[in-house]
This record gives structure tokens, sequence and C-alpha cells, in this order.
């Protein structure tokens, strides 16, 4: 739990560092193909991150949408956030074409499922 609350932090700090730059020069990584996901991670570079950060932020919001029903990120399906943005790497890898959000959304669905198949509702 103490990993994802630190990448929730850090996503919270790249957010506020992007307030300090002109809307024209944000960038929003949902929003980028998969393409650029796949090339930031296999670099290596800051972007990896950043997106490692981004997906933190977006699961965890998405789980408190859902919470209600089903705890995707209860502990008990055994993932962290290094082999969720792996899934999402592999996502991006056969579907090139698409981009992170779309990416982040078919696996929080997988989770999801992951999640009932566990018994939790």
């Amino acid at each position: 739990m103490k990993v994802i609350k630190a990448q929730i932090l850090c996503a919270a700090f790249l957010l506020a560092l992007g307030m300090h730059f002109p809307a024209s020069r944000q960038t929003w990584i949902g929003a980028r193909g998969c393409g650029t996901w796949v090339k930031n991670a296999d670099e290596k570079n800051i972007g990896q991150l950043a997106q490692k950060a981004w997906l933190a932020g977006y699961l965890s919001v998405a789980n408190d949408a859902t919470s209600v029903t089903v705890d995707v990120l209860d502990g008990q399906g055994g993932q962290n956030f290094d082999s969720l943005a792996l899934w999402v790497y592999n996502y991006c890898k056969s579907n090139p074409l698409d981009n992170a959000a779309i990416a982040a959304g078919q696996l929080f669905l997988e989770l999801i499922e992951r999640a009932k198949q566990r018994g939790k509702r």
C-alpha cells in the first residue's frame, strides 16, 4: 500500500509541475499513442516514470469510482504498478493504433473481471 501511495504522490507532483507550463505545452499522457508508451518504456527514460505515475492515478481514480461494487487495487490480485505498467506495454505492443487511455481502460476492465472471479463484490 505504501508503494501505491508513493506513486499517487508522484503523479500529483507531476501534475503540479504541468500547471506551470502554458496549456499549449502540456502533454496529456493518456492521449499519447501506444507507440510513445512503448518507446518510453523501451528507452527507460523519464517519460516511462511519468507514464507509470499517470497510470497509478488513472487506476486509483477509476477504482475509487467503482469500489462500491469491486476494489481492484485491494492487493489481493497480486498486482503491483510495475506489472500493471507491463500489462499496458504489452497491450500497446499488440494495439499500436490505440492510445494510453484506451489501454488503461482495458486494463481496468480486466482487473474488475479478475476481482469478481476472486469473489469480491
